[in-house]
This record gives structure tokens, sequence and C-alpha cells, in this order.
């Protein structure tokens, strides 16, 4: 199953204007770092990372970082435009979603959250629902 993590905004409140949002740091990791360990722990290693505001410092980023290199993660990075909303953004992604996926998982860069994601995909395949909201 892919995932989608939102890494396009300008996150307005994040006063740090040198580097993106996403790549801001817990210790010595960028949040979207930790948010992509959060779901390969659990297996999950395929994203879709949708860029839109300094795209290029995300894309070194992961370039750069041997850990990341060593992972076994398959990453595509996706230009969902500078100043898309959150709804353009999965529109823009849809097509990188097979065909056959009816179903995909999708955070925000910095959507750090101790979830039970095969407890909640069974919950929303369960309920047959269009779509599973965590907060």
């Amino acid at each position: 199953m892919k995932v989608v993590i939102l890494a396009g905004g300008r996150g307005n409140r994040y006063n740090n204007s040198d580097i993106p949002k996403p790549l801001a740091c817990i210790g010595n990791i960028p949040i979207i770092h930790h948010v992509m360990n959060i779901y390969q722990s659990q297996g999950y290693n395929d994203f879709i990372i949708a860029l839109g505001y300094k795209k290029e410092y995300v894309v070194d980023y992961f370039a750069k970082s041997d850990e990341i290199k060593e992972s076994n993660l398959n990453i595509n990075f996706a230009d969902t435009e500078i100043d898309s909303n959150t709804a353009h953004r999965i529109k823009m992604i849809e097509k990188l979603i097979p065909e056959e996926d009816d179903s995909f998982l999708c955070s925000y860069a910095d959507g750090v959250a101790n979830v039970d994601l095969e407890l909640l995909t069974r919950q929303h395949e369960k309920l047959n629902s269009i779509c599973t909201l965590t907060a």
C-alpha cells in the first residue's frame, strides 16, 4: 500500500524560513524522516512525497541521507505545485496510485503519531469507508 506524505505547504506557523517545515529536526533527524520511520516500522515502505514549497530542499535531503539510501524505501517525489491546497495535492498524485490499489495512507509531513496502522486499515476496510481520518 502506498503512503502519501504531504510536504508541499509553506508551513506558515514554522518560523525558520531557511528550510521547509518537513526538514525541521527533532533531535538530529528531520520530522518527515520520523514520520516515514513510523510507517516503515509497521511494514510500509512505498512512499509518494507530495512536494511544493522549497521542494528542492526535501529532494536534496533524501539524495544525501545515507540512512535513507541504506533503507528499503521506495520514494517517489511528486511536484504538486507551491500554492496547492491539501485536496489538490492529493488529486495531483492520484495517477501515482496503481489502479489495483483501492486505498492508500496519507499524512502531513509533520504527522508524528502513535497509530496502529494495521488496526486502522482493518477498521477502514471493515466499514467499507471512503476515507478514514485519525486526529
